[in-house]
């Protein structure tokens, strides 16, 4: 009796394709895994590397200029890392699918796959697979890392303030509770050891963003006694309201001392260099540094408020709605660019054999990602601003990346 193996095949038998695998994926697939992920990942490092490199510049010019210590400029180095890394998870895997795609056209391997009856849908599907993994890793890190990251540089921050020197050019803006601004403090320096300000001025605004006093001095010291600064030499303009129909801009008023409590002018402690908390991140429309559900949970206090309100006050709170409501929505819409990005580089990638090239898929990349980042930047500004329609400024540079990759796509199969 003969052998299973030696028997003839059946005519459906024949017929039926076979196809290689590598492990569990298919030979064809696993190649392009592999090839767009070690393209990503040496992408990743280039991009997040470079970002680095300014970190670390920058931060080796602080040690110098106020002698910190360098394992605290080392912690906060490794604080901006996550944002970093965040940042240059999309423009990695861009070029990651260029980059490939490319040097397959050169080689002559995706008109062999064509020529086998693989379409670009079908090459795309590893590729896709890994760029949502990166997208769930994007999320994550923007959700967890980054305000977990920014937590922890607020008390870095905190011990480096108390070995910072002299402040030169030092200035403070405080804003008040709606994002308006509420007092801005400047001086020549601030020595954080005497408590001491050289030549400063504050200036105190209304909740229409105009100025009504403005206090100048050559010096003000802190007294602890009377938790007050003391003034030195200075004067004093008081201006009338914009809307007064007297409205008068007084003559300065000059001094020899003139003590302000710290209702009107910040205590030493604010003053000096400190991380920012999540509430002072969402007042400052610093959407990337919390998480959406700190978001949602201002966005629910401000609507309560918004009822309660009338006038030009529940106007300003109904634009801070709609910024919330685009920060929250930015946090979903940010990783989804993962998948979009891979879209539009697949097809960028495809070229004719001949004009294929490493320094076309580097050119391609770096044009796709100004375009996109313009959009995003316009969108964000808009958002952030409170305009209208938060929900289309959130996900209009995703969408517009994607449904460009989506027609390159097609066109390419």
């Amino acid at each position: 009796m003969a052998a299973t193996s030696d028997l003839p095949l059946s005519p459906q038998e024949k017929a039926a394709p076979k196809t290689r695998r590598c492990g569990p994926l298919p030979i064809a697939d696993a190649y392009l895994l592999r090839s767009v992920v070690e393209s990503s990942l040496r992408g990743l490092g280039w991009f997040a590397g470079l970002f680095l490199a300014f970190a670390i510049v920058t931060s080796a010019r602080k040690v110098a200029q106020d002698d910190l210590p360098f394992s605290l400029v080392v912690e906060l180095i490794a604080m901006q890392a996550p944002r970093i890394i965040l940042f240059t998870i999309p423009a990695s895997l861009l070029f990651g699918a260029v980059s490939t795609f490319t040097e397959m056209s050169a080689r002559g391997e995706i008109t062999a796959l064509m020529a086998g009856g693989m379409s670009l849908w079908r090459m795309l599907r590893a590729p896709l697979a890994f760029a949502a993994v990166m997208a769930a890793f994007a999320f994550y890190l923007q959700e967890v890392v980054v305000p977990g990251a920014e937590l922890r540089k607020s008390s870095v921050m905190a011990r480096a303030a108390s070995k910072i020197g002299v402040q030169d050019g030092f200035k403070l803006v405080d804003l008040s509770k709606n994002g308006t601004v509420k007092r801005i403090v400047q001086a020549d320096s601030f020595d954080p050891s005497q408590k001491l300000l050289v030549k400063p001025v504050i200036q105190l605004f209304r909740e229409d963003n105009t100025v009504e006093t403005e206090i100048k001095a050559q010096s003000a010291r802190w007294d602890a006694a009377t938790k007050s600064w003391v003034f030195e030499n200075g004067s004093t303009v008081r201006n009338g309201s914009p809307d007064s129909a007297t409205q008068t801009f007084s003559v300065p008023t000059s001094f020899t001392q003139l003590s302000l409590q710290t209702d009107v002018a910040p205590t030493p402690d604010s003053l000096q260099a400190s991380g920012k908390t999540a509430q002072e991140h969402i007042r400052s429309h610093n959407y990337e540094m919390v998480n959406w559900r700190d978001l949602e949970t201002h966005r629910a206090r401000l609507s309560a408020e918004y009822s309660r309100e009338s006038g030009e006050i529940q106007r300003k709170t109904g634009k801070e709605i709609r910024a919330a409501t685009f920060g929250i929505h930015d946090k979903f819409a940010t990783p989804l660019v993962c998948l979009a990005m891979m879209l539009i580089g697949a097809p960028l990638g495809i070229r004719p054999q001949r004009s294929a090239s490493a320094g076309l898929a580097m050119g391609l990349s770096l044009l796709v990602l100004i375009l996109y980042y313009l959009v995003w930047t316009i969108a964000s500004q808009w958002g952030k601003a409170g305009g209208a329609g938060p929900l289309v400024a959130a996900y209009l540079s995703f969408a517009l990346t994607a449904g460009i990759g989506l027609v390159m796509v097609a066109r390419k199969s």
